[in-house]
């Protein structure tokens, strides 16, 4: 969503507050009125020297927990400076409060400045994406040709040697092989990279990477020239793309597409409201102090998030790209003419992990291990058995 569009969300919010902090400032008596001055000058200095001077780097949000035990003496750092302001303020406020609140009315100002300047030189970059959530494009995945359908199916994270042991195991394997029964495993395929980005031009396109262009720019180039998806397009077939991530929903729109939807939206969740939430949490997580930072990421849930979050659960990418396969299933019907390309990027077994043995919820994301993997593709293979079988 457009910047605007988040500022609009949050201005009510925020008017609200500014407006209840100046209601307690002005009916408090004069001493207490120079603690509470104190206090929030101290506290807007706090958070702009955390959320700039001391930005501290826990590694990539991509579904694994963070080892907060190992950064402990980060948040003794942080906590000596958190105690080094405030004596500081104490000190000034017996005949400096009035410089204090200076430096924190500069700083405030100089920020509000740069964000105006920001947003000026970056108009562009500041309109809302594309839409890729459509209830007609949701339909039509849906739907298939009466005439040819080419299903093209990336399971992503999903390593060959899990499926192998899968497909041997004593419990599960004899199904699994019914089900996958006229399918050749390539024992010995292996990707060009060890992850997707440039795994996906290269097994598309059969282009590879070089490092002799800017990363995104390359794959949109390759995406939106000659590879399988476009070549479809070019031999009358109608191209339905639907994905997890929206990095890559972007991504994919470069393509000659018909239809495209992202996996990881829900229609039910207002996206201000949801997009808003998630950068007042990075916001929060940035700013704060480090002992504070496990309470707003809450093991992924975030603070701030998990208002407008479905049921426990719902809204890790296993559970949001399992539930698509099933609608798949219960709904897909034979209704169009032309012939179609359907093509379904999931992460069902891609970090996090979040199911157990049983393929329910852990209540968390854990680690990935053998025997967590193993889990999340087992309950995989479940439930893409059953997609084989309804095509079929």
């Amino acid at each position: 969503v457009g910047l605007g569009a988040v500022l609009r969300a949050c201005l009510i919010p925020a008017l609200f507050l500014w407006l209840g902090l100046y209601l307690l400032y002005r009916i408090s008596r004069e001493k207490a009125r120079a603690w509470w001055v104190l206090s929030l000058s101290c506290l807007s200095l706090l958070v702009w020297i955390q959320g700039n001077l001391i930005v501290w780097d826990y590694g990539v949000f991509d579904g694994r927990n963070i080892e907060w035990a190992q950064y402990k003496w980060r948040g003794w750092v942080d906590l000596a400076i958190w105690l080094g302001v405030l004596v500081a303020g104490i000190w000034l406020m017996k005949d400096r409060l009035r410089l204090l609140s200076t430096i924190c009315i500069v700083l405030v100002s100089s920020q509000a400045i740069s964000i105006l300047v920001a947003l000026v030189q970056s108009e562009e970059e500041l309109e809302p994406k594309a839409d890729f959530v459509s209830q007609n494009d949701y339909v039509q995945l849906h739907q298939f040709s009466k005439q040819q359908n080419v299903i093209h199916l990336i399971v992503d994270g999903f390593q060959a040697d899990v499926f192998d042991f899968l497909m041997t195991e004593e419990s599960v394997g004899p199904a699994y092989r019914e089900a996958f029964s006229g399918f050749t495993f390539y024992r010995e395929n292996l990707g060009v990279y060890p992850y997707t980005r440039f795994s996906v031009p290269a097994f598309l396109s059969g282009e590879i990477y070089k490092n002799s262009a800017v990363k995104d720019r390359f794959i949109d180039t390759i995406l939106s020239g000659k590879n399988i998806l476009n070549q479809a397009k070019l031999e009358g077939f109608s191209l339905d793309i639907a994905s997890g991530s929206s990095y890559w929903v972007n991504r994919y729109a470069s393509a000659n597409y018909d239809h495209i939807y992202s996996l990881d939206e829900d229609i039910s969740v207002n996206p201000v409201h949801r997009q808003s939430a998630t950068l007042i949490d990075i916001a929060l997580f940035r700013s704060a102090p480090h002992f504070l930072k496990p309470y707003i990421y809450d093991k992924q849930k975030w603070f701030s998030s998990k208002l407008f979050a479905e049921a426990a659960g719902g809204s890790e990418l296993y559970f949001k790209h399992t539930r698509f396969l099933n609608s798949l299933i219960r709904r897909m019907e034979i209704s169009r003419e032309e012939p179609v390309y359907k093509y379904f990027h999931i992460m069902n077994t891609h970090n996090p992990m979040v199911v157990d043995a049983s393929c329910q919820y852990r209540g968390e994301a854990v680690r990935m291990s053998r025997d967590t993997l193993t889990y999340q593709s087992n309950c995989t293979m479940g439930t893409l058995s059953l997609l084989l079988e309804r095509f079929k």
